[in-house]
């Protein structure tokens, strides 16, 4: 959840910024690509959950399964983060809105 309320409060900055310098502007920008990057890494993390919530076989039954479970559903969204194209829709849209 952490990733989300990060995402949020970076598009919330974003947004309510009117009048930015250009130096502060490549920096708005770097930092929304950023959360916006984040915020796909977390749509792909909650896809991943529901695809390996029946499959056991990967992470077997036993104490710490479900930690083991996240951990790598975490680094492979982290990854893959960019790649579908989820995360540049929401940074042109942003990006464009202000």
């Amino acid at each position: 959840w952490l990733m989300i309320d990060n995402a949020l409060n970076a598009l919330r900055a974003y947004q309510s910024a009117q009048s930015v310098s250009i130096d502060n502007k490549s920096k708005d920008t770097a930092k929304l690509r950023e959360q916006a990057n984040n915020f796909e890494a977390l749509l792909v993390k909650k896809l991943l959950d529901e695809a390996l919530s029946n499959n056991d076989s990967l992470f077997g039954n036993g104490a710490g399964s479900e930690i083991r479970k996240s951990m790598y559903t975490d680094a492979v969204s982290k990854q893959l983060s960019g790649s579908f194209g989820y995360s540049q829709v929401l940074f042109e849209y942003l990006q464009n809105k202000s």
